[in-house]
């Protein structure tokens, strides 16, 4: 019974590390699947209403706090965004960050897409967390409006 003990006891404290990555891997994934089911949401509405869609944070300037999505209230100006200000933009979805030590850089302020699917800007958006050397994620929208999810190098 003791060499058992002893076995299992071992594995237990190979496997920790192993595990500890795992969660951190998922918890990044997560959070880059949720944004970017976020803006493909935002992205099939801009389409369906054909009216802008804006993408903010969804505290402040600060990406790694979530985003919302914007449906435009009909005057063609995003009121949450820097400088905005006109009719109501009424919420599509909003998604909040996942509790770790994620670090997130966007290449904007906010997205736009357009009625016609395209947005406003090439836009990119990295996940990383505070692994050093770790793979991240990376979301990357072209002015066309496709967007596409993989790997970033070197966090």
């Amino acid at each position: 019974m003791l060499v058992v003990m002893a076995i299992v006891a071992i594995l237990s404290a190979l496997a920790g590390p192993n595990f500890y990555s795992y969660i951190k891997n998922k918890r990044l994934e997560a959070a880059a699947a949720d944004a970017y089911n976020t803006f493909t949401f935002a992205r099939a509405k801009a389409l369906l209403k054909g009216r802008n869609v804006y993408l903010v944070p969804y505290v402040g300037a600060d990406w790694s706090s979530g985003s919302r999505a914007l449906l435009d209230g009909g005057d063609g100006i995003c009121n949450t965004c820097v400088g905005g200000s006109g009719a109501d933009d009424d919420t599509l979805i909003q998604s909040t960050a996942i509790l770790g030590d994620l670090l997130v850089n966007a290449s904007a302020s906010h997205l736009i897409f357009k009625g016609g699917g395209d947005v406003n800007t090439h836009f990119i958006l990295d996940y990383c967390d505070d692994r050093s050397d770790e793979t991240g994620k990376k979301i990357r929208i072209i002015a066309s409006g496709f967007m596409a999810m993989h790997d970033k190098e070197n966090c």
